[in-house]
């Protein structure tokens, strides 16, 4: 693709008029971006969306642009299914090597991702740069920070990790958890992070009660529906026991991965045809799905975030699942949350305590979601942070801020400082304190300075760096020889 056509993708709005400011140029990198629907894809295709009239808007991926990946800038690159990269990883020994520098075939996609992205910025610049692809991603971050001189925010897909942590270790000008919990935890590893927490908004005009809906009347009433990977961590056996131990009702699994053989084995055998039910859907089709339901269960035992959980809400289903800590602030009060390792019969117990006031809660269900994770909230957080970062601070509060940091560092390295450090730095001090008022009082005695010059250098030192060695203290108790210079420069009464 030549620069002219990157360039005409990138002016996605109508040229502003002479008389008004031209808008921001805001890049999105994404590897997958216009290749595959995932939840980062997804996510960027919704945010890019909503800011495209405030920003001009490109995203660098590995596809075209569509309707389901607007504004897509469509780079040249090996992805994650090159059989090079594929073949090294499953070699033994070479494949571990790899791992241990984060080159498995994924890090290898951003990789070259990063190396493409970086070539098109040199052609196509920018006002700021947003990255996703953990330590690549990261360092491709830092290099247009330090050589284009933009600001970069890195928007954290997934939970703390290694990935997680390569990135923030780049020093964006601005990292974006999706909860306070994943916040924290990047500021415990990484000191200093600019860490700012902004979730994931829904779409309210897509996931609604009313719509149309799929049709599962070849399965019992009522119907629980539960969605994501078919792994052990999930925990889908649980809700497929859960349901069994249930009078009546059904369960639906929708997803991929590498237990479906053994939970649909489990499930028939526990359930039957018409109480149990697996398949996959598209993302377009998942409110079809919701509605189609009167419960959402989730057994998993950790979430990054959980946007499953508040589609669920936002189609108006009760929805149970395990509390952990990022659960607990994603969900709660909204939804029914049980301690870690329920086990079946208490899910079951759980599920259809929701099922029976499913329809007297159901207004604070709804109300929760659209007041806290509408993405339109989302599209206004991101314009304030990009914002506040493509708009320069007042001269002044450039100056506070140094004044206030100077002022910081002087008082900690006083708390810091050691005792014993402090009192050496008394005790020189008075002794050339006596010492230049013996020689005030003797005017013959010009020998003295040159001495002991070096315990006032030392004493300047200190003070300005208290952490010196013990041996530079000793070092300065112990008396000088006078050079020779200095001794030349004696009265002659005095050689």
């Amino acid at each position: 693709m030549s620069s002219g056509e990157n360039k005409f993708l990138f002016e996605n709005s109508v040229p502003p008029s002479p008389s008004a400011a031209a808008p921001k140029r805001i890049v999105f990198v994404l590897s997958g971006y216009g290749k595959v629907l995932r939840g980062a894809e997804r996510f960027v295709a919704d945010l890019a969306g909503r800011l495209a009239d405030r920003y001009r808007i490109a995203v660098l991926g590995g596809g075209p642009a569509t309707p389901d990946a607007p504004f897509a800038v469509p780079l040249r690159f090996p992805d994650r299914t090159n059989r090079l990269t594929a073949a090294a990883d499953r070699t033994p020994g070479i494949g571990h090597f790899l791992r241990l520098f984060q080159l498995d075939p994924l890090n290898w996609e951003w990789l070259f991702c990063a190396l493409a992205a970086k070539k098109w910025l040199l052609a196509n610049p920018c006002d700021l740069l947003v990255t996703e692809g953990g330590r690549w991603g990261g360092l491709l971050g830092r290099w247009a920070h330090r050589r284009l001189g933009i600001p970069v925010v890195d928007v954290a897909h997934g939970a703390p990790s290694r990935w997680e942590d390569a990135a923030a270790r780049c020093r964006p000008q601005a990292y974006v958890a999706l909860t306070r919990v994943a916040a924290g935890e990047m500021a415990r590893r990484v000191p200093g992070l600019a860490a700012r927490v902004i979730p994931i908004g829904i779409d309210l005009d897509r996931f609604t009660p009313d719509g149309p809906r799929e049709d599962l009347s070849a399965l019992q009433r009522p119907v629980t529906l539960s969605v994501g990977a078919l792994e052990p961590l999930k925990g889908m056996d649980t809700l497929v026991r859960a349901t069994a131990l249930q009078p009546a009702g059904s369960l639906v699994v929708l997803g991929r991965g590498p237990q479906r053989s053994e939970l649909a084995a489990l499930g028939t055998h526990l359930l039957g045809p018409k109480r149990f039910m697996m398949a996959s859907a598209r993302p377009g089709d998942m409110p079809r799905w919701y509605r189609a339901a009167d419960a959402f269960a989730s057994a998993s035992a950790s979430e990054s975030f959980g946007t499953v959980y508040l589609e669920a809400l936002a189609c108006g289903l009760p929805v149970v699942t395990i509390g952990d800590a990022v659960r607990r602030e994603v969900l709660s009060p909204a939804a029914t949350l049980l301690p870690p390792g329920t086990p079946p019969g208490d899910f079951a117990a759980a599920i259809a305590a929701a099922l029976a006031t499913s329809a007297t809660t159901l207004p604070a269900r709804l109300s929760f979601v659209r007041t806290r994770y509408g993405a339109p909230l989302m599209a206004s957080a991101y314009a304030s942070l990009f914002d506040s970062l493509l708009s320069p601070s007042p001269t002044w509060t450039r100056i506070a801020a140094v004044i206030v940091m100077q002022k910081a560092k002087t008082i900690l390295l006083r708390r810091r400082t050691a005792p014993s450090v402090r009192s050496s730095v008394r005790s020189v001090t008075q002794e050339l304190n006596a010492l230049n008022a013996t020689c005030s009082a003797n005017a013959t005695c010009r020998s003295g300075p040159a001495a002991y010059s070096h315990r006032a250098l030392t004493v300047k030192k200190l003070s300005v760096n208290p952490f010196a060695t013990s041996a530079a203290m000793k070092n300065a108790s112990r008396p000088r020889p006078i050079h020779s210079s200095a001794a030349r420069m004696r009265p002659s009464s005095l050689r």
